[in-house]
């Protein structure tokens, strides 16, 4: 399976951008259309940053899965402890629309290890709701940056 996918971003001092594509191929279980994204973000203190993002892709007539995505987000950074909140607003072409939060905290190990933990809901349309933290899930691991 072959997918074509490419990406940049540009740093000028606390300010980043980045954009990116990928083709979602149907074989490795997307719906065939180009998917997208943007993102900024901004580093207002040596601790703080927010970031800003979009992501969409176009409603296939066979597979689906078209949607609009915005997101919100900052980090907290103290020492070796990272803090994150995010939150998403998911407009879908063939379904309702979700609210979608996540929160989490890293702890670097090394330069290039850390272990995490997140909280998020996905508000997916089609799941069992039965509101409050009852959605949400739970992310832990490790992870090697290369």
């Amino acid at each position: 399976m072959l997918a074509a996918q490419g990406g940049v971003h540009y740093q000028h001092g606390p300010l980043r951008v980045g954009v990116g594509a990928v083709e979602d191929v149907v074989r490795g279980g997307g719906n065939g259309e180009m998917l997208y994204g943007v993102m900024g973000s901004y580093q207002a203190t040596d601790s703080i940053s927010a970031r800003l993002g979009a992501e969409w892709q176009g409603q296939n007539t066979q597979y689906g899965g078209g949607y609009e995505t915005v997101g919100l987000g900052t980090t907290y950074v103290t020492g070796p402890w990272a803090f994150t909140a995010d939150y998403y607003r998911i407009n879908r072409d063939d379904q309702g629309n979700s609210n979608a939060w996540a929160a989490g905290s890293y702890y670097k190990l090394s330069s290039a290890f850390d272990v995490f933990v997140e909280l998020a809901d996905s508000d997916t349309p089609g799941l069992a709701q039965r509101g409050g933290l009852k959605d949400a899930y739970w992310l832990t691991g490790a992870r090697y940056h290369f």
